[in-house]
């Protein structure tokens, strides 16, 4: 959904950027400025710095910067839709109204998907043929409040009661058959049937589909919903409505291997639990998390396919920047049965003490490979290879090599020798381009010109008259060319309209970070003419060039009369305006 600019325009207007910053941070009026210690970095003088007249805050620190929404993305770790709604709703502006409002259909079927839970909810807590599934969940020791928390619910064998039940409510047999909920084979057959259903709930509230636990040992155990318009599986994750809170109090998640394993835990008091749905965890449902958390603890079942589970979690966690320890169970034992048969303490006993990623990856592969000839270290090597190889970071890739040195009794260059040789490509690639995105811009004249006019839009239009972007040769420069000119055609005068049109991340980063260095204040009139001038002046001369040597090349052959012609006609009017550059002129921009 996407949000007008107008509206944002409108919010930003409204809102005292001083009032709401103020309220994370303690700022002091330096002039035109405020000042006060950053919230993002640990630092003892303050260097963040917030500018209200421009409507953006800065930190010569960590360099993290933007406007009020960004500011409340990240200290708040919310999208940038609410984000919007938190501001909006602080100066009296409905948001829903104007974000992309969803379609009707969408709309009908998280209604009818709230329907379908609250009613398999009623069946389990009301109904004789749900006796056997209340009985598992006793003796899994799940409580009443538990199961009203998370909607538990059950599924009758009759597989023909909820279509039946929902046409009569109105709904169309199109309607349900294409909803998810009913057979492909037979759009009358319920999916889910004779099962215990976990309904799968945004952080929104907004039920999208459904887990399914069979309780007579058919295979398979577990199934979920398909995907569909309102469900991927691989982007969600279990539980998050109920823990988000607590994740973002501890800025930690703690993620474990299935439905029960959440219930036990957020049961337990491990309330920021979590859970992929029936797959490995997707970096998809990585990303969702470090919305909202940096950290993570892994504590997935003790067996073979836990084992691997979460070797493969490590991984993806590693990729998306998130710092994950491990807790390490028995072989054998998952965490709802370690709590139903050892009870609480005994799995705080277990989260007293998570090991680092590496660490466990190693304890796990010398478990494999216990004997140490040389055939089983080779083995090793190559499990742990392309987790090192997923590493970002130089300092942490380089401490797990020397770790893996010590702990094979292998010397560190022919470890480091066979790492580099067997290094997956897409990983250097990787690297190489996280380098290139974090390394300074080089600012010629096209960029400082550009750079010069987001300080003053107003310029802008005379820019453009004197100027075109194929006069520009950075990069850099063009994209914020078209950016600029993408807000006049579109009469948005803000700096934050601008930035939201530059998909390079590094450059709005530089523009944030001009804007607060106060060098382009000064004289910015002359500063933009000048740049203009020389600009000008530099492509014209390129393009007298060009027809100097086309020239020359047509010098012998009198077949190309009329083309000599235009040319020399295109020399003389570039050779006039260059003139007129030099003569200089005392127009005004703003004229």
């Amino acid at each position: 959904m996407k949000i007008p600019e107008s509206i944002i325009q409108e919010i930003e207007d409204r809102i005292n950027i001083i009032d709401i910053i103020g309220k994370y941070v303690d700022l002091k009026r330096e002039g035109r400025r405020y000042r006060g210690l950053c919230p993002f970095h640990q630092e003892k003088t303050p260097s963040f710095t917030v500018t209200p007249e421009k409507g953006l805050f800065y930190c010569f620190g960590c360099q993290k910067g933007g406007n009020i929404f960004n500011f409340i993305m990240e200290i708040e770790k919310l999208s940038f839709i609410e984000a919007a709604r938190m501001l909006a709703s602080k100066v009296g502006i409905t948001i829903s109204a104007f974000e992309g409002t969803p379609s009707k259909k969408r709309e009908a079927i998280y209604e009818l998907y709230k329907r379908t839970a609250e009613v398999f909810h009623y069946i389990l807590k009301n109904k004789e043929e749900a006796g056997r599934a209340r009985e598992y969940l006793r003796k899994r020791k799940i409580t009443d409040e538990t199961i009203d928390s998370f909607l538990i619910g059950y599924a009758p064998e009759n597989r023909d009661w909820l279509f039946k039940f929902l046409q009569k409510r109105n709904y169309s047999g199109d309607f349900l058959g294409e909803s998810g909920l009913f057979s492909r084979k037979n759009r009358e057959k319920a999916f889910f049937f004779k099962r215990l259903v976990f309904p799968i709930i945004t952080s929104h509230g907004k039920v999208i589909g459904f887990g399914g636990r069979t309780l007579n040992g058919e295979e398979p155990k577990y199934i979920n919903s398909p995907d569909s318009e309102i469900f991927r599986k691989g982007e969600n994750v279990y539980g998050l409505n109920l823990s988000l809170e607590y994740i973002r109090k501890s800025g930690k998640f703690t993620l474990v291997e299935g439905y029960m394993d959440v219930l036990s835990l957020y049961q337990a008091g491990i309330n920021n639990v979590v859970a992929p749905l029936g797959t490995a965890f997707t970096e998809r449902q990585a990303y969702l998390l470090k919305r909202y958390a940096n950290e993570g603890i892994l504590m997935f079942d003790g067996d073979t396919a836990g084992v691997e589970a979460t070797r493969k979690s490590i991984e993806t966690c590693e990729k998306v920047g998130i710092d994950c320890r491990v807790v390490s169970l028995p072989e054998k034992t998952d965490p709802a049965e370690l709590i139903q048969k050892h009870g609480v303490q005994a799995l705080n006993n277990f989260l007293k003490s998570p090991i680092n990623s590496f660490e466990y990856l190693i304890k796990k592969s010398l478990e494999r490979h216990s004997s140490l000839n040389p055939e089983d270290k080779k083995a090793i090597t190559e499990e742990l290879f392309p987790y090192i190889s997923s590493i970002n970071s130089s300092v942490k890739r380089e401490a797990c090599l020397q770790e893996l040195s010590e702990t094979l009794n292998i010397d560190y260059s022919n470890i480091y020798s066979d790492f580099i040789s067997t290094r997956e490509p897409h990983a250097d690639s990787r690297n190489k381009t996280r380098i290139i995105t974090q390394k300074e811009i080089d600012i010629d004249e096209d960029l400082f010109l550009m750079i010069a006019v987001t300080e003053n839009l107003d310029y802008f239009k005379y820019v453009r008259n004197n100027l075109f972007v194929d006069d520009l040769e950075s990069p850099y420069a063009k994209s914020l060319f078209i950016a600029l000119e993408e807000c006049f055609r579109n009469n948005e005068n803000s700096l934050d309209s601008v930035l939201l049109r530059i998909e390079e991340e590094e450059l709005r980063n530089l523009i944030i970070e001009k804007a607060f260095s106060e060098e382009f204040e000064i004289n910015q009139e002359q500063i933009i003419k000048d740049c203009i001038k020389r600009i000008k002046g530099k492509s014209m001369e390129k393009k007298r060039l060009r027809i100097m040597e086309k020239l020359k090349s047509y010098e012998r052959d009198n077949t190309h009369l009329e083309k000599i012609k235009e040319l020399l006609s295109e020399k003389m009017y570039l050779d006039k305006e260059i003139e007129k550059l030099r003569v200089g002129s005392n127009d005004r921009i703003t004229d």
